[in-house]
């Protein structure tokens, strides 16, 4: 038992850097923006590899985390993205804010 204990410290101990650094990397990156006007949406940004989706909104910039491209796609595409965003994703999914 004490063995299994002090593996896990151990391990805990090595594996938290690399958490953390995982989730400036995800939640701290400012990704390519794009310049839209939809209501309070000034901007969106996403990144397909980490599903982060990043708004600026007249409030702030949010990140939100698992974001699917379709989800993201059918922002972009929405005759109405600022109904669509707070219907779909700011209602559905927290967010962080970054700024």
């Amino acid at each position: 038992m004490q063995t299994i204990v002090m593996t896990m410290r151990m391990a805990k101990c090595c594996i938290a850097p690399i958490i953390n650094e995982y989730r400036e990397i995800r939640l701290g990156t400012t990704l390519e923006m794009k310049k839209v006007s939809a209501g309070n949406l000034r901007a969106v940004g996403y990144d397909d590899r980490t599903r982060v989706l990043q708004v600026e909104l007249t409030s702030g910039t949010f990140q939100y985390s698992g974001v699917s491209p379709d989800m993201h796609r059918r922002l972009m595409s929405s005759s109405s993205m600022w109904s669509f965003f707070r219907d779909n994703i700011e209602e559905e999914i927290a967010g962080k804010r970054i700024k």
